[in-house]
């Protein structure tokens, strides 16, 4: 049996966190002593769960997440984002955010933000849980520049533990490196603090992880560095080592622990990883996939079939570190596939349920699969 890591992963930079409860009120000064014995009626409400297997929607220029139960494709929740949508337009000279890309989630989906022209954008989950609401808006101080080249907050990504929201302060003319900031949620509009620095410019890692394997970008090839914050809260800087290898592989490296991040495969158990080895890794559709180790100057070691998909080829793909097991999507439906099982993949659902949203179904476009929070 593989080790496992128990988190389900979806592109890694996201360590989901738990959602604070929100406590019911009875808005009454004074309540009457609960009978010994007797079950409170007053109990905390927990908001909604946002996890599972989650899709982002323009449906006629409005904006939204949904949030499904992975076992079967129910319905869970919508979020709402329109009208932190439009603020971001107001703030970027008309330009509307309708790409997933165009926003970056907190762990738990408790904040949101995208770049503007004004600077970074935050979100916040209404009391709730059903839409966010714009927030701060983070830029360098007014007339802010380096040697008369603008300076501008760019590539936001927020910390594991959802305390922090880091970026980039990238400059127009291209210093070798840009400092990369950090501000506390609870206090956004403070001084950034600098923790660090990479090339510039860095993208997040949300930018970066598994985003080809799962058709989010419109990038042709593997960005040249990327940042990531780690579970202490500290600053890792991968670059794109440019190995060929004959899987057709694209991935970041960081040099230092020679830890991976991948562009056009994902993560699977701790140090393996899910893909294509037929040199197909930049296609659209797999015909297999394969479980394999993988060292940052390319090399391909300790691979074993996972799955054939010949006559039903795989679209995308996920790791359910939770339970083991991959989640597969092919034109006819979502399937589970044990990592150490030699069964055919299991339909989990043809297509996630969107309630009295059906006529939705073409807009969707998958943000990946998240784990519950306790």
């Amino acid at each position: 049996m593989r080790d496992t890591r128990h988190l389900l992963r979806a592109p890694a930079y996201l360590a989901l966190f738990a959602l604070g409860a929100t406590a019911a009120c009875s808005g009454e000064a004074e309540q009457a002593p609960q009978e010994q014995g007797q079950e409170s009626t007053e109990a905390d409400s927990p908001g909604p769960d946002l996890s599972g297997m989650v899709f982002f929607h323009d449906a006629d220029h409005e904006l939204f997440l949904t949030f499904h139960d992975p076992e079967d494709g129910s319905l869970d929740t919508r979020v709402g984002l329109q009208n932190f949508s439009l603020q971001a337009a107001e703030d970027d000279g008309g330009y509307y955010p309708r790409k997933s890309g165009d926003f970056s989630f907190a762990p738990g989906f408790g904040h949101t933000v995208t770049p503007t022209q004004q600077g970074l954008l935050l979100g916040v989950l209404d009391d709730q849980g059903q839409a966010y609401e714009p927030g701060s808006t983070l830029a360098p101080e007014e007339g802010a520049s380096f040697n008369d080249g603008e300076i501008t907050y760019e590539s936001p990504q927020f910390s594991p533990d959802g305390t922090q929201l880091w970026f980039e302060e990238r400059t127009e003319h291209g210093e070798e490196d840009s400092r990369i900031l950090a501000v506390d949620l609870d206090d956004p509009e403070a001084e950034p603090e600098e923790v660090g620095s990479a090339p510039n410019p860095s993208f997040s890692a949300g930018q970066v992880e598994e985003e080809q394997a799962n058709q989010s970008t419109t990038r042709m090839s593997a960005p040249s560095s990327a940042y990531t914050i780690t579970e202490n809260n500290e600053l890792t800087v991968y670059s794109n080592t440019e190995e060929e290898n004959d899987a057709g592989l694209e991935f970041l490296a960081d040099s230092d622990s020679g830890d991976v991040m991948p562009w056009n495969f994902v993560r699977g158990s701790e140090g393996l990883y899910i893909g294509p080895l037929d040199g197909s890794a930049q296609e659209n559709q797999y015909t297999a996939l394969s479980v394999f180790a993988l060292d940052a100057d390319g090399t391909v070691s300790d691979e074993e079939l996972l799955v054939e998909a010949e006559g039903n080829p795989i679209l995308r793909h996920w790791y359910d570190s939770d339970s083991d097991r991959a989640l597969l999507k092919t034109d006819d439906g979502y399937y589970w596939q044990e990592m150490d099982s030699e069964a055919e993949p299991e339909l989990a659902f043809t297509a996630p349920d969107f309630g009295d949203d059906d006529d939705i179904t073409n807009d969707k476009r998958p943000v990946g699969l998240y784990s519950p929070q306790s």
